[in-house]
């Protein structure tokens, strides 16, 4: 007699019943059955329409015993309650999905074994989802899910991305296939993929990236390629790659030293993330994106960063350069960032920060922490009305430098390194009283 130990649990969206005897289903969302038997094929899953005065968001199966039944009948007889299956754990080695099943939804966690899928014509499926599995590739007949919108394979074994057989369904809008060990990419041979929106290959293993293998993909407008082993970005002689609908670039946590966004035009993006990279100079053209929201080049090797470069950048609110070797911030004129919230530059090698040029008047968070400041920026007499926190701590600042600044520390916008009560000692000895029952403590 054959069974599966694994939890399945089916999602049910139409108005199903499902028995309530030695199980726990009492709450009329949400039902548990220890055993299911569906060895008699005239009752599969019939079973759970006994009750009709009944109906459950979810139940789950803990042990389902199937006999001689196949998977594919399984997934059949599901298709009369529901059109949302997922199994915990998958044990079988392979997956065959008939044309007859109309469910929308199927996910397969835990499906170690699986290494061969076979689909038939389905008009049904519109989401698939597999995770820790031991495929190799995305299976050819993957064409043959019709309806599909969602596809996701995460943590398997997929070497290669064939993006021309997945252009080949006209409703795919979602790929991600994130902790594989994608090595390549195989773009489409069409013109123009009209389909996909989404693609994320995270954690994987793309070692040198062509950016053209995307430039058919016209309404994407989320690319996430962080995580991999990046560390050339490459484009055809002489060509352009056009992304019109771009919003959202990640590049983070790859080994990209040097790079230039000349030959990319995503007049929309808005997001672009290279931080936890080897970069030692800003990429190239950056500034030219005028629609970018957030900046990250965070954990990098900088050591100069020019304001300049972003002074057509009218949308910018997050700037992220911490974690790099900035000995110096380079504002050689006023550069005007309306936008801009957000500053961090704390762990770097600052010596002092001049932002006297800055017009930011909705700046309310500058990050300065852990840098070698010997003063405090005076952001003060600009037209910052928003200024709610600047962080300096981790600074040699020394007590007279900070005594300057009293009434920002009693606003709580500085804050220095310690704030104690009036009686506590500071373990430099050196403090200042800034009220009744506070005092503040420096280094010197």
């Amino acid at each position: 007699m054959k069974w599966i130990s694994c939890v399945v649990t089916i999602t049910v969206f139409w108005t199903t019943a499902v028995p309530t005897v030695g199980n726990l289903c009492g709450n009329r969302t949400f039902c548990r059955i220890s055993e299911l038997d569906i060895t008699s094929t005239a009752e599969v899953l019939n079973v759970l329409g006994k009750e009709t005065s009944i109906t459950y968001i979810t139940i789950e199966i803990q042990r389902l015993i199937m006999g001689s039944t196949t998977f594919a009948t399984l997934l059949v007889k599901a298709s009369v309650l529901t059109s949302n299956l997922l199994f915990k754990k998958y044990h079988e080695t392979m997956l065959f999905l008939p044309s007859s099943h109309t469910l929308e939804v199927l996910t397969l966690h835990q499906a170690r074994k699986l290494q061969l899928i076979t689909i038939q014509t389905n008009r049904h499926l519109r989401q698939l989802e597999i995770t820790r599995c031991a495929i190799s590739i995305v299976p050819p007949s993957i064409s043959n899910l019709l309806s599909l919108r969602e596809l996701r394979l995460k943590f398997c074994s997929i070497k290669t991305l064939n993006l021309a057989l997945l252009a080949t369904l006209k409703y795919l809008e979602t790929v991600q296939l994130v902790g594989n060990s994608i090595g390549s990419i195989y773009a489409p041979q069409a013109a123009i993929v009209q389909n996909i929106r989404r693609v994320d290959l995270s954690y994987n293993k793309l070692r040198q990236l062509d950016m053209s293998v995307f430039s058919t993909l016209k309404l994407v407008n989320n690319l996430n390629l962080a995580n991999n082993q990046i560390s050339t970005i490459d484009y055809p002689p002489g060509r352009v790659v056009t992304l019109p609908r771009l919003t959202s670039l990640s590049l983070a946590n790859n080994r990209i030293e040097k790079m230039s966004f000349v030959q990319l035009n995503a007049s929309n993006l808005e997001f672009l993330v290279l931080s936890f990279n080897r970069l030692a100079t800003i990429p190239e053209h950056i500034g030219k994106f005028a629609n970018l929201i957030q900046l990250a080049i965070a954990n990098n090797g900088l050591d100069l960063f020019n304001f300049t470069i972003l002074q057509r950048l009218s949308n910018l609110q997050t700037l992220e350069l911490q974690n790099n070797r900035l000995r110096s911030i380079d504002l050689p004129r006023e550069v005007l960032l309306p936008s801009l919230n957000q500053l961090s530059l704390s762990n770097n090698q600052l010596k002092s920060v001049a932002l006297e040029q800055l017009i930011a008047p909705r700046l309310s968070i500058i990050d300065l922490s852990n840098n070698r400041l010997l003063v405090i920026p005076n952001v003060f007499e600009k037209d910052i009305r928003q200024l709610q926190y600047l962080n300096i701590m981790d600074n040699p600042l020394v007590c007279s430098t900070y005594e300057q600044y009293r009434k920002y520390i009693r606003a709580g916008i500085i804050i220095p390194k310690w704030l104690k009560q009036h009686e506590d000692l500071c373990s430099t000895g050196k403090y200042f009283i800034l009220n009744k029952t506070k005092r503040a403590c420096c280094t010197t």
